[in-house]
């Protein structure tokens, strides 16, 4: 009874857990495309100062220029701390997996157990 009361507890953390992980998968997914639009809004400025759309000015170039280099820096994170946060996942949804299996549930027949709404009623 003690090994199934500790493998539920084990099960019950290797599910929070399981959930936790999916949380900073997403958070680090919007920062991703953060990081795209970023980088995508730094190279529409370049692209429009060089044009000659939007005028020259060297904080102008510069802010362009950053944003562009910060936008991929921070996809660039991100992607790596996505991928991380997936492994993570991908093992703790394996030993949740392996601490159901020990635990050894053996199937019910239901129509043996008039409990359970089976079987003859006599």
């Amino acid at each position: 009874m003690i090994g199934e009361e500790a493998a539920a507890e084990r099960i019950a953390r290797l599910e929070e857990q399981i959930e936790d992980l999916r949380e900073a998968i997403g958070r680090s997914q919007r920062l991703m495309l953060a990081g795209q639009a970023a980088l995508a809004a730094g190279l529409v400025a370049v692209a429009l100062i060089l044009v000659g759309l939007i005028g020259f000015t060297a904080v102008r170039a510069v802010g362009a220029i950053a944003l562009g280099l910060g936008g991929t820096v921070l996809m660039g994170s991100s992607r790596g701390s996505t991928d991380k946060f997936a492994r993570d996942l991908a093992y703790a949804e394996q030993e949740r997996t392996a601490a159901i299996d020990e635990l050894a549930l053996v199937e019910v027949d239901r129509g043996s157990d008039s409990r359970l709404g089976g079987g003859s009623e006599v």
